[in-house]
C-alpha cells in the first residue's frame, strides 16, 4: 500500500489534573529529522518518545509539539527563599546606601520579582508514563492513518493517470 509521507495527528486528554495536548506533523523527508516541543517534566522521556517515532513512522520531518494547559491545572508553586532573601538583602543594602526609607516597604512586594515563585512539579510515576504513552502511541496511529489516507488518494490518482495514458497510447496506434 502507498503510504504519504505527509501526516498529522492530534490528541486531547487529561492527564495529572492537567489538559494536556499532544501534535504531531510530518511532511516530507528522506531521513529521520524528529522535533521536540515538549515541557520541561517530560524531557526524560524524550528518548522512549523518538525510538516510538522511528519505529512506527520511520521517516520523515516529525515535529512534535506536547503542551499542558497550565490555566486549567491550577498550578502549585514554591517560593524560592534563597532568592527572597538575597532580594530582601539587596533593598536593605539600598536602604543604607542611598539613604532610602524602606520602612514602609512590604514584603509581599517581592513576591511579584521575577525568580520568586516557582511552579512545582510533581513527579512523574510509572503509571503516570504508561498513560501517556499510550496517548502518545494513540496520536503516531491517527498520523499512520493519515498517511495511509493520503496513500489511497495518490493511487488513484497514479492509477486515473495510468488509464489516461493507456488510452491515448491506444488511440495514436
Amino acid at each position: 500500500m502507498i503510504q504519504s509521507m505527509t501526516g498529522f495527528g492530534n490528541t486531547e486528554f487529561e492527564w495529572r489534573d492537567t489538559k494536556t495536548s499532544i501534535q504531531i506533523r510530518a511532511i516530507n523527508s528522506k531521513n529521520m529529522d524528529i522535533r521536540f516541543r515538549l515541557p520541561g517534566e517530560l524531557e526524560m522521556l524524550e528518548p522512549q518518545l523518538r525510538s516510538l517515532c522511528i519505529e512506527k513512522l520511520m521517516r520523515g520531518k516529525i515535529d512534535i509539539n506536547i503542551s499542558f494547559d497550565k490555566a486549567a491545572e491550577g498550578e502549585h508553586y514554591e517560593i524560592n527563599t534563597k532568592l527572597f532573601a538575597a532580594y530582601y538583602k539587596q533593598m536593605r543594602e539600598l536602604q543604607n546606601q542611598a539613604d532610602i526609607n524602606i520602612e514602609n516597604f512590604r514584603y509581599e512586594s517581592i513576591l511579584n520579582f521575577p525568580g520568586i515563585l516557582v511552579p512545582v512539579e510533581k513527579e512523574l510515576q510509572e503509571d503516570d508514563i504508561r498513560f501517556f504513552l499510550t496517548y502518545f502511541e494513540k496520536t503516531l496511529n491517527e498520523v499512520i492513518k493519515f498517511r495511509q489516507s493520503e496513500g489511497k488518494a495518490l493511487h488513484r490518482d497514479i492509477s486515473q493517470n495510468i488509464n489516461r495514458i493507456m488510452t491515448l497510447l491506444e488511440s495514436i496506434d
